[in-house]
């Protein structure tokens, strides 16, 4: 472990190329500002308010100073602060030990320093005194991201396959963080499909869910393996039935289960399968509790994935990090797809 941090921890995800670090979080304590205070002579002290007015017996320093300059000369302002801050962060028991040692040897040197103070230089008296706030140095979290290899991560594990067509590819991004929420796919290039489209496709837009349309002449089920190759959640598809009775198709992507809905139910249908509404559901659940009122055209087909990588056991990896005796050296918590290390405190 590095030696400003008191605690760390390592994220990674696991990939076709093996596991791979891409999360590094320290727990850097006070270091950083206890270490800026020291060398620049700064306090980096902050204070909050106590709810009510504590009372407390605490030390004060009364030093020779003449004494105490004529021994130290330059660092008498150090030895000064070192006793002063003794008394205001160490405690009364550290002050009365190094009390202790002065009445015991005559002398006694301030912890972490080579100052060494006799008893004629400091004599410490108990006040009584009201504090209205506390004081401490705050404490830093340095978390450190690799973006471009979660971002890699993220593409691989939402990189499938048609199990029937090796050809077809999906990329099963969460409708909540794709980049493309729905697609709006006219049965036929006819102007008359292609104006509900594009008016749907606006409608989505103004709520905020970004859409678009696939106007071309390709077949439908061209159109919608160019969807599943963009991530696209959720198609909609206006065929000869739209222009009679304003219902559409809504497709979705990872189960290619279709239903029947009203044009006018698109407005809170679509935004409400593409928001994360802080539920444990998956993507599937949601989808069917969701669209359960609806007449089903297509059921889900729940063998139509096949992944790009299999995950297996792991139990065996790294046997590096541990010794053939004794504690390891790290203590790891592994999930399907990710793996979380930190420095075991044991060791």
């Amino acid at each position: 472990m590095a030696h400003y941090a008191c605690d760390c921890w390592d994220c990674e995800i696991k990939t076709s190329y093996g596991w791979i670090e891409c999360v590094g979080h320290a727990d850097r304590a006070c270091y950083d500002l206890t270490v800026h205070a020291e060398r620049t002579n700064t306090s980096m002290v902050a204070s909050r308010n106590l709810p009510e007015p504590i009372q407390f017996d605490a030390y004060k320093p009364e030093l020779n100073r003449k004494l105490v300059g004529m021994t130290f000369k330059g660092d008498q302002k150090k030895v000064v602060k070192h006793l002063e801050d003794m008394c205001e962060f160490g405690g009364n028991e550290v002050v009365e030990h190094f009390d202790a040692l002065l009445g015991a040897n005559g002398s006694a040197v301030i912890q972490d320093t080579d100052f060494e103070i006799t008893r004629e230089m400091v004599t410490f008296k108990m006040e009584k005194r009201t504090a209205m706030e506390e004081k401490f140095t705050p404490h830093v979290i340095e978390p450190s991201f690799g973006i471009g290899r979660i971002l890699y991560a993220l593409l691989e594990h939402s990189f499938h396959q048609r199990s029937e067509d090796e050809q077809r590819v999906v990329m099963t991004f969460r409708p909540s963080v794709a980049p493309t929420k729905v697609t709006f796919i006219p049965l036929l290039s006819k102007p008359a499909f292609e104006n509900v489209a594009n008016r749907l496709s606006s409608q989505m837009i103004a709520l905020g869910i970004n859409s678009r349309c696939d106007c071309t002449g390709a077949a439908i089920g061209r159109k919608y393996s160019r969807a599943d190759e963009l991530g696209t959640p959720f198609g909609v598809t206006i065929d000869g039935q739209t222009l009679l009775d304003q219902t559409v198709t809504v497709r979705e992507r990872n189960f290619m289960s279709q239903i029947r809905v009203p044009m006018g139910d698109l407005i809170t249908l679509i935004p409400s399968l593409c928001t994360l509404d802080g539920s444990d559901e998956t993507d599937l659940e949601k989808w069917i509790r969701l669209t359960s009122r609806y007449p089903l055209i297509s059921p889900p087909t729940f063998d139509s994935i096949s992944y790009s990588f299999r995950n297996h056991d792991t139990s065996e990896e790294r046997k590096e990090n541990e010794e053939e005796e004794g504690e390891p050296c790290l203590i790891v918590e592994e999930l399907p797809k990710a793996r979380f290390s930190r420095p075991n405190p044991a060791r």
